[in-house]
């Protein structure tokens, strides 16, 4: 039997991701995932839906004005090429600007060899500005106060067959250049 084949080309001025899931919150965990000895305890032992990957073949053009992501974090100018091509799902290019920095990249997901890769590029993100928690307000909050632009590089290839299971079998490097930053402690 054939498989379809979906072409689509998306537009969407705002995409409110608040409303998918109005019951978890989605704010940093960054204490909860540093005190822990076991990061990958964090990482559900989800199974990876692979055979949805052989449903179809696609060619999708998204590109989203706003996208509101939680109420800390938004990104804008989102601009998508998603393929799947015999169970391989590819994202290239992908484009966005958070905090007004210019992120890029591509991804991939095999199903057949359960493999994947994303290739990061972020420049010029305002340190201070990515994260709404980053910002101080108060005397006693603990952030940044002011902060350069921070530049980095996300190149990462995994395999598994769960999200722990590809947590766990991450392979690459990140690595992240920060101008000069001033972090209030606040009440540590």
């Amino acid at each position: 039997s054939k498989i379809p084949y979906i072409k689509a080309n998306l537009t969407a001025p705002i995409l409110d991701l608040r409303t998918f899931n109005t019951n978890h919150t989605t704010s940093l965990l960054l204490p909860n995932l540093i005190s822990s000895a076991q990061a990958s305890e964090m990482i559900p032992a989800t199974p990876i839906p692979y055979s949805y990957f052989g449903i179809a073949n696609a060619d999708i053009k998204l590109l989203i004005d706003k996208l509101i992501i939680n109420n800390s974090l938004q990104a804008s100018n989102i601009s998508l090429n998603i393929q799947v091509n015999n169970s391989v799902l590819s994202i290239n290019p992908l484009k966005l600007n958070i905090a007004n920095g210019e992120i890029t990249g591509s991804a991939a997901l095999a199903a057949p060899t359960q493999r994947a890769s994303i290739n990061i590029t972020g420049k010029n993100v305002p340190l201070q500005n990515l994260h709404q928690e980053f910002q101080v307000s108060e005397n006693n909050d603990f952030g940044i106060s002011s902060g350069g632009n921070l530049d980095f590089t996300i190149n990462l290839k995994s395999n598994g067959n769960t999200l722990r299971s590809m947590y766990n079998n991450l392979d690459g490097k990140v690595a992240a250049v920060v101008g000069q930053t001033q972090i209030q402690t606040g009440k540590l």
